[in-house]
């Protein structure tokens, strides 16, 4: 846990922690040590570190791979052609690596909402290089693929409860799961237990009882590193 000691926490007690070192699996270090995080720890508070499992879609609730694949292909089409009609000519290989990223999220019996959050983001960003084109039928056809997907909440379960304080993270015990609606305001992070390729962390903090706001990340793996692909507030008081 070389990585930790800059910030002086302990966290040898974090079995989730231990269990992915041993594992490879860097994600936890490296949103522990993310920029976006490490502030939190010099606020000198009591903090909550959770560790909470994602909801999930089952992934017969959703369109089939065909009206999918056919749905992206029209999207890559409507961009190209508004770029041919434009004079300009856009190499079309990134976004057939976002189509064929987000078919591969989709290739599960179950799909995380975070992954749903992603692929809603990808083509949400497809987009043609010249703003002040027509986007009519662009905007039509990503409004009808982005339709199949349910609302997502950000409802989850907490499964473990650690307390940070005095520069060392303890298990705080709990009988039963815990469900919330969302993350509680606070200073706080919450870490998915997901083994997925995008995965989503909540962090909160406030300076004094009334001033504080909170964050959702989805963190990627790109590089061999986790990093944040995107992120929103969530609460601020």
């Amino acid at each position: 846990m070389k990585r930790m000691i800059k910030n002086a926490i302990d966290f040898s007690e974090v079995i989730e922690v231990k269990d992915a070192e041993n594992t490879n699996d860097t994600f936890y270090l490296d949103v522990l040590t993310n920029n976006q995080i490490e502030p939190l720890y010099k606020l000198k508070f009591e903090i909550d570190l959770y560790f909470f499992e994602e909801l999930q879609v089952a992934r017969k609730e959703l369109k089939d791979k065909e009206y999918f694949t056919n749905e992206l292909n029209n999207i890559i089409k409507y961009i190209d052609d508004m770029n041919l009609a434009s004079g300009k000519e856009l190499n079309t290989k990134d976004l057939i690596a976002q189509k064929n990223e987000i078919l591969a999220m989709l290739n599960f019996d179950f799909i995380l909402n975070s992954d749903i959050r992603r692929i809603q983001k990808i083509i949400t960003n497809m987009t043609a290089g010249d703003k002040y084109l027509n986007t009519a039928p662009l905007k039509a056809v990503k409004t009808e693929i982005l339709n199949q997907f349910p609302k997502i909440e950000n409802s989850i379960k907490i499964i473990k409860h650690y307390k940070i304080k005095d520069n060392k993270a303890l298990p705080v015990p709990m009988e039963n799961r815990i469900s919330l609606k969302r993350p509680k305001p606070g200073n706080n992070i919450y870490l998915s237990v997901s083994k997925q390729n995008s995965r989503r962390v909540y962090n909160g903090y406030k300076i004094v009882p009334n001033i504080g706001k909170g964050h959702e990340f989805i963190f990627v793996k790109t590089n061999k590193k986790w990093v944040i692909q995107s992120s929103r507030m969530i609460w601020i008081s």
